[in-house]
């Protein structure tokens, strides 16, 4: 009765492209299976990779299925300037090829390993949990992208929207628990090749719709052509959310797997920035799409600005790649996921449950306690993405959690006094702060200052904060994201000055394991330094 209540607007051509697409990567995940034979090949894959394989899943586990989607939506109404929704991430590119050598050198298996041998195990446990709560965020954004597709396909809402959410999950679940580490990679190369072809295949078909450029110029107004908006995407906007996504990015947890993973530092450093840099790339497609998709709908605007990818999709490319635009998105969705359960699921089995709730086990139970807990990562993200409408503030919460970390991943590595009573009073200041001036409508509510505060007045003299309405006022975006990383660093400088730290031994131990290549183990041991796994 629903099925035919509703209108699919797909033929058989897009049935067969998306099922057998699928199946192929489903394939993958069953061929891989005979390779996991413990922690190492589920986790790192064997630490097995060359550059062209890291390279690819750095972009696929970089490459989620939301952000066509979401970067579409912004060129959408904001022009050009929503392409710093992703490209914000530039400015982390270059850093990527100074710090993929130190995330390799550290030969952890989880970045959790990272803040126990640097700060203490309070610090070890609290970061694995961070890291569970993290991706069923982050996840959820891939289950909300399909769930936006198929609405769309549909011609609006539909209960078919939540089964098929729930189909997907349960397919990533089953996919990723197979494959590990190892089915992931593969599966980024193969589409990571269809993202960048989906990436820039509605363009043309647009442009010859729209009469070429000029006619696009036309059609809508010159403010779309802006590389900066008076609203959302302001300058200090990108230079903030840049400021914050370099200091997130390295306690991402899949970062140390994607590097990890990779056979040599060249490799990983190699992978890791050009990688990274194909989805730049796929940047400028997805905004101009957006820009297209504005000019083709002026007439008749679309409800939801994060329609707009997947109605181009629709309305402008044959039958039979319309499918393949799907199921690339659930691919990508499918790819992402695995990765960041693996992470996830490595993190809680290897700096929780191991060391502190089930210690001398065999590597059979705790290849099996992993994938029970990715189970439940995946269904925390399903619950998110079924609760949720909007892509775009579901993103903008899950990049405010990772600088609670980074900060002290940041100070840990590159300043010797940091300590775990400096980490935590970053913690607390960081999240303090953020809750004191939080700005979105989701996942909490506005946090509204009174007009009537003396400090909300002078707030607002300097620009920072914006009327709301009925005398109280809320914080720009911009100056919420300065507001709580001033108040992280401040509290680890000062609060790692006035204390003690590690004793001097463990720094030299830690500081020597990250200046020493790959392939010179030997000097470790000579040392007396553990290698936890080269």
């Amino acid at each position: 009765m629903i099925f035919c209540a509703i209108e699919f607007r797909l033929n058989w051509a897009d049935w067969v492209v998306i099922f057998g697409y699928l199946t192929a990567m489903a394939l993958i995940g069953v061929v891989s299976y005979k390779y996991i034979k413990g922690i190492r090949d589920f986790f790192l894959g064997g630490r097995r990779f060359k550059k062209i394989f890291v390279m690819f899943h750095a972009f696929g586990a970089g490459t989620a299925g939301q952000d066509p989607i979401q970067v579409a939506g912004a060129g959408y109404n904001r022009g050009f300037a929503g392409i710093w929704i992703q490209l914000l991430w530039l400015m982390c590119t270059p850093f990527y090829w100074l710090i993929a050598p130190v995330w390799r050198r550290m030969r952890y298996v989880t970045t959790g390993d990272f803040f126990r041998q640097r700060f203490g195990k309070s610090q070890e446990v609290s970061f694995a949990v961070y890291g569970l709560i993290f991706y069923a965020v982050l996840n959820s954004l891939n289950l909300l992208a399909i769930k936006k597709i198929v609405v769309d396909i549909a011609g609006g809402p539909t209960p078919w929207a939540t089964w098929i959410v729930i189909a997907s999950g349960i397919m990533f679940l089953v996919y990723g628990l197979l494959g590990g580490l190892i089915a992931a990679v593969i599966n980024d190369l193969i589409q990571g090749l269809m993202i960048i072809f989906l990436s820039f295949v509605v363009i043309p078909a647009g442009l010859v719709k729209l009469g070429g450029f000029s006619g696009l110029h036309e059609k809508v107004g010159v403010e779309l052509f802006d590389l900066f908006a008076a609203e959302e995407f302001t300058l200090a906007w990108v230079i903030f959310m840049s400021l914050q996504a370099l200091i997130g990015i390295v306690v991402h947890p899949h970062m140390m797997g994607t590097c990890g993973s990779a056979k040599t530092e060249r490799d990983a450093r190699w992978g890791l920035c050009y990688g990274n840099f194909l989805k730049r790339i796929c940047t400028v497609g997805w905004v101009l799409t957006g820009v297209i998709a504005a000019a083709i709908y002026a007439s008749r605007p679309l409800i939801d600005r994060e329609h707009a990818f997947p109605a181009t999709i629709r309305d402008l490319l044959p039958h039979g790649m319309v499918g393949l635009f799907i199921a690339c998105i659930i691919a990508a969705a499918q790819s992402t996921l695995s990765a960041c359960m693996v992470a996830s699921s490595g993190l809680f089995v290897n700096n929780c449950y191991r060391p502190y709730m089930k210690k001398g086990a065999s590597e059979k139970h705790y290849l099996a306690a992993s994938r029970v807990v990715s189970a439940l990562v995946i269904t925390g993200a399903m619950v998110i993405a079924l609760v949720s409408e909007s892509i775009i503030q579901l993103f903008k919460f899950s990049m405010q959690i990772p600088p609670l970390f980074g900060i002290a991943w940041w100070f840990g590595v590159t300043w010797r006094k940091a300590n775990s009573k400096g980490m935590w009073a970053s913690f607390f200041a960081c999240a303090a702060a953020m809750a004191a001036t939080w700005p979105y409508p989701q996942p909490f509510k506005v946090v509204r200052w009174p007009g009537s505060w003396g400090i909300t007045q002078f707030l607002e003299r300097l620009n920072f904060v914006k009327p709301a309405g009925d005398g109280l006022y809320v914080w720009r975006d911009e100056w919420h994201i300065c507001a709580f990383l001033a108040a992280g660093i401040l509290a680890m400088v000062i609060v790692s000055l006035l204390t003690r730290g590690k004793p001097e031994k463990e720094l030299d131990d830690f500081y020597t394991l990250i200046h020493t290549p790959v392939g010179q183990e030997d000097k470790l041991r000579e040392a007396g330094i553990p290698v936890v796994m080269h």
